[in-house]
């Protein structure tokens, strides 16, 4: 589904091809939905790590373009441009916040999208992942046009304005079905009036 006048297009990367092909019926372009914006934490956060390391907790960083290491349950809110590259190690997580344009690599070695979730504030309008890179995590950032070029494989879900699909490689875009989670309300009985 797509939003009012909406359309899909063809196109086809690897063995994956898509929109011509698509049979009448099983497309619609009246799914209209409205997402706030995400707001930033409040805090507290600890002190920066020295080396670029993280442990357990929040932090707060005013730009980064070095090599960030996630060794353990991390949320880190960016207030300013971050063009480096975090890396999520091994029974790691981290929220990545951010306020700006994200041109980075984010490497998930957990395997797990949900743990690399990225929340993009109203100034993050637009995400791009490029190179041979795969992402595998979730992002949540409403105003961003998110763009994957190259052969990048995205394996998570993604919450954003647009998407686009660019080159002509083995990349694509996988749902990861274990992020759905069951509702905890269940409908037992009811009585009719």
């Amino acid at each position: 589904m797509t939003g009012p006048g909406g359309g899909i297009s063809g196109g086809t990367i690897g063995d994956l091809t898509w929109g011509s092909g698509i049979e009448p019926g099983w497309t619609n372009n009246n799914f209209n939905v409205a997402f706030l914006p995400n707001t930033p934490p409040s805090g507290p956060f600890l002190p920066m790590p020295s080396g670029g390391v993280f442990t357990d907790g929040s932090y707060q960083l005013s730009d980064s373009g070095a090599t960030l290491t996630i060794n353990g349950k991390v949320t880190l809110y960016v207030t300013g441009n971050f063009s480096g590259t975090a890396v999520v190690n091994t029974n790691a997580s981290l929220t990545l916040i951010i306020n700006t344009p994200l041109n980075a690599s984010l490497v998930n070695n957990t395997g797990i999208p949900a743990n690399l979730n990225l929340v993009g504030l109203p100034g993050c309008t637009s995400i791009d992942f490029g190179g041979s890179t795969t992402f595998i995590g979730t992002i949540n950032a409403p105003q961003a046009d998110l763009t994957l070029h190259g052969t990048p494989s995205f394996y998570g879900a993604a919450m954003v304005a647009s998407f686009t699909l660019k080159g002509g490689g083995n990349g694509g875009f996988h749902y990861d079905e274990a992020l759905a989670q069951p509702s905890s309300l269940f409908m037992i009985s009811w009585a009719e009036l």
